[in-house]
């Protein structure tokens, strides 16, 4: 039998490769759309794929956290401070790829 870990690590990797190619797609249209300026397609793109994998990631983040910091409180009540920090933490990964995506765009 193979262990349920690995079967939750095939679903993430089968999420963030379906991410990346929605990003794809979305700018191969915009880069069909003018075709004047193939460099702000690549911009776009490049843009969509920082902060499309920030959020995948964050999100990933979120899920283990969140799961454990929920068991972890029905437990220890005095944990929630801590549990919280953890989880502003990988929020700000998100708040982190859409700095970047932003920069990437307007650079």
């Amino acid at each position: 039998m193979c262990d349920k870990g690995l079967y939750e690590l095939k679903y993430r990797f089968l999420a963030l490769l379906i991410i990346f190619t929605m990003c794809v797609l979305s700018a191969n249209g915009v880069y069909a759309a003018d075709a004047t300026t193939p460099q702000l397609s690549f911009k776009e793109l490049s843009a969509a794929i920082a902060f499309s994998l920030a959020g995948a990631a964050a999100a990933i983040g979120m899920a283990q956290i969140g799961s454990t910091g929920i068991s972890a409180l029905a437990e220890k009540p005095e944990l929630f401070s801590k549990v919280l920090m953890l989880l502003l933490f990988v929020e700000a990964i998100a708040i982190y790829g859409l700095v970047i995506a932003f920069l990437i765009l307007l650079g």
